[in-house]
């Protein structure tokens, strides 16, 4: 979306869709950010869904006392010729229907996944289609997909997935005809602009490293979240209308659940190799907010998807007992009912889970250090709620919330392991040779077993430094170091080196 451009060698902000643009914005323009809007879902016998809203039978209207959208289809408010219209920010009486607001812009975003053929599961084309009047501009990823920018009267667009083609059914070509003193109120009729269809093939994304791909190319890994953005804008004087459908998967509230070590203390030429040698155990439990219920409750038929964090994921993974299992080199993501295979977790749900270490651990922990904390995403990390302890609880929405509305939750245990630490003294009986050094190999077994590596440990005392990557360091006579920092459950051998 551009928010700025050049004119005569200086750059000139664009205010539409960008809050504080100038000084003083808000004192022409209200920005109105954060809303649920209340789409209908309607779901057929094969199980394919549809969204939609369509103001000739919905009506809309911001809530100014409670700060948000209400939808009341019962409540008809007509534009200035009779039409039933889309007047969302009418009033702060939203029956006041002689007060007609026609200056206003609505963005939509939705986070969605499509099917690497673009297809239903009823076989239907994945769309999203638009029909209304004055600027519409649809970005997905961040690229113009669909284009029908200007004053004009109602026309009709579509984004079909299946075709990878974006279709603008009645153009918009003569939009700029719109300044036009003789065009009454600057309005003109949607007419065929002679450039009707783009092939996704025709369009560019530039992707997070820079580089640019085909929107055809970009789209074609099934399951990859996208982001649709919708920037409509109502220009006034006589209609508002305003209708979307679509039927691709937007991206349900979701669950992220992870484990780190907090190895602070841990000798740092172990801090590595204590990621991921122990599973934890997770038991989610759950209550329906918008119902009213009081107790948390064990859910059934719980599956979920393992990511590393190099970019692997191991899909198909079952919560027994209602309890996700993996270490500090994984996350959980993808939480699903197996039996329905849709989002196991809605927005209005209410969350306890507690976290158990199970028995047989490699290494111990203390676990009067355990905490958790609670994001609004894995990618923002805007702390919710955090605490001290085994078990988290937590919102993911409320009691009013809708289906439709998009709430995500990361969930972070940080566990410490316990440590001490080793001592190694070389004792000379009778007078050591001047300047005579004496060499040591120190081993450590985190498995419990006996497979003694070396690592680069870090050693303080009468000498300071690390072991080379061969566990080896030398030492005078009387000289003692320590190795702070030994996870406890970690065996280790210490070797002196055969004299010469």
């Amino acid at each position: 979306m551009i928010t700025s451009y050049k004119n005569n060698g200086k750059t000139v902000k664009v205010p539409f869709f960008n809050e504080g643009a100038y000084g003083g914005q808000n004192t022409y323009m209200r920005f109105y950010n954060n809303l649920q809007f209340p789409f209908t879902k309607t779901t057929n016998a094969k199980g394919a869904s549809t969204y939609s809203f369509d103001s000739e039978k919905n009506t809309v209207y911001y809530d100014y006392p409670n700060k948000k959208i209400v939808r009341n289809d019962d409540l008809v408010i007509n534009d200035v010729q009779g039409h039933r219209g889309y007047f969302p920010f009418n009033s702060v009486n939203p029956s006041a229907k002689d007060n007609l607001n026609y200056g206003f812009g609505t963005q939509f975003t939705i986070p969605f996944t499509v099917t690497e053929d673009g297809k239903n599961v009823d076989d239907t084309d994945m769309a999203f289609n638009f029909t209304g009047d004055d600027d519409v501009w649809v970005y997905i990823d961040g690229a113009l997909v669909l284009d029908m920018g200007g004053a004009h009267e109602k026309a009709v667009g579509e984004i079909n997935f299946a075709t990878q083609k974006a279709t603008i059914k009645t153009g918009t070509s003569n939009a700029k005809l719109g300044n036009n003193r003789d065009t009454a109120g600057g309005r003109i009729a949607a007419v065929d602009n002679g450039k009707s269809i783009v092939n996704f093939s025709g369009i560019t994304v530039k992707k997070s490293d820079g580089t640019t791909v085909s929107l055809a190319e970009h789209m074609k890994k099934s399951g990859t979240v996208h982001e649709l953005k919708m920037y409509y804008m109502e220009r006034g004087m006589w209609n508002s209308n305003m209708s979307i459908t679509y039927s691709f998967v937007p991206l349900p509230s979701g669950l992220t659940l992870s484990k780190t070590l907090d190895t602070t203390n841990v000798n740092a030429g172990l801090q590595n190799a204590v990621q991921g040698l122990d599973d934890f155990n997770f038991r989610i439990q759950t209550k329906n907010l918008k119902t009213g219920e009081t107790n948390y409750s064990a859910v059934d038929d719980l599956g979920y998807t393992l990511y590393d964090y190099n970019n692997n994921t191991y899909p198909g993974a079952v919560a027994g007992n209602s309890t996700a299992t993996f270490s500090s080199s994984y996350f959980a993501s993808e939480f699903i009912n197996t039996t329905k295979n849709n989002s196991a977790f809605y927005a209005g749900t209410g969350f306890r889970i507690t976290e158990s270490i199970p028995e047989g651990t490699m290494l111990q922990y203390d676990e009067s250090k355990t905490k958790w904390g609670v994001y609004d995403s894995i990618t923002s990390r805007k702390a919710i709620k955090t605490e001290t302890g085994t078990v988290a609880t937590f919102d993911m929405g409320d009691a009013s919330s809708s289906e439709m509305d998009v709430v995500n939750r990361y969930v972070n245990f940080v566990n410490t392991p316990k440590v001490g630490s080793l001592s190694v003294e070389k004792i000379y009986n009778g007078t050591a040779p001047a300047g005579e050094t004496f060499g040591f190999t120190v081993m450590v077994d985190l498995t419990g077993g006996e497979n003694y590596v070396p690592y680069e440990l870090a050693y303080t005392g009468s000498e300071v430094g690390t072991t080379d990557k061969n566990g080896h360091f030398t030492l005078k006579a009387g000289g003692k170091v320590t190795f702070a920092g030994i996870p406890a459950g970690a065996t280790y051998k210490v070797v002196e080196d055969n004299p010469e």
